[in-house]
């Protein structure tokens, strides 16, 4: 985001970046800001309150196993803070005006945000082309081969723009289909 704010910078535009401060007390998310912020002046930062940890979320059980953690979802913190996003976005355009958000691919939920706000919001996907290509096809790999990519064992995948690869080189999360994480980027995905 630092990197293509300067492309921004070049062109005329104010940019403010959003951070969310990470939930680990071991994460000092206000140092890498000030870092970021001093080796760019003409950006501006703002970081936002840690949301509240979700209740919603049940405990791990014993069917779990001793010292196994229950499946996350990664996108829930990012998820928990568009209500802080909202209220400083609201704040903003009370005094500027906002061109545009421009979100990472995990804070896709912000999207709601935005439409909400009638902000123009643009995804900004910072892996390979390689990657996004088979993020985009997925979702239709796995309805044609009907069943979850670790268990097909060593036949090759065939994703348009990709040397074919096995389902082994995929991440972890993408080889099970009820894995709930592969479950919620593929919802992303198709949605």
């Amino acid at each position: 985001m630092v990197e293509l704010s300067g492309l921004f910078l070049r062109h005329g535009l104010a940019v403010t970046i959003v951070v969310v401060e990470p939930p680990a007390a071991s994460t000092d998310a206000s140092t890498a800001v000030a870092r970021a912020a001093e080796a760019n002046p003409s950006v501006n930062f703002h970081v936002l309150p840690l949301p509240p940890p979700d209740t919603t979320v049940p405990p791990a059980t014993a069917e779990q196993g001793q010292g196994q953690e229950p499946p996350r979802d990664p996108f829930a913190l990012l998820r928990r803070a568009n209500a802080p996003l909202r209220d400083y976005l609201r704040s903003v355009l009370a005094s500027a005006s906002v061109r545009a958000l421009v979100l990472d691919m995990f804070c896709v939920d912000a999207l709601d945000v935005a439409a909400e706000l009638g902000v123009p919001a643009y995804i900004f996907y910072t892996s390979s082309a390689s990657s996004l290509a088979v993020s985009l096809h997925m979702p239709h790999k796995q309805a044609e081969v009907n069943a979850s990519f670790g268990d097909i064992g060593d036949a090759p995948l065939f994703f348009p723009g990709v040397p074919p690869f096995r389902s082994t080189e995929l991440p972890d999360n993408a080889l099970d289909r009820d894995n709930q994480v592969y479950r919620i980027f593929s919802a992303i995905l198709s949605g």
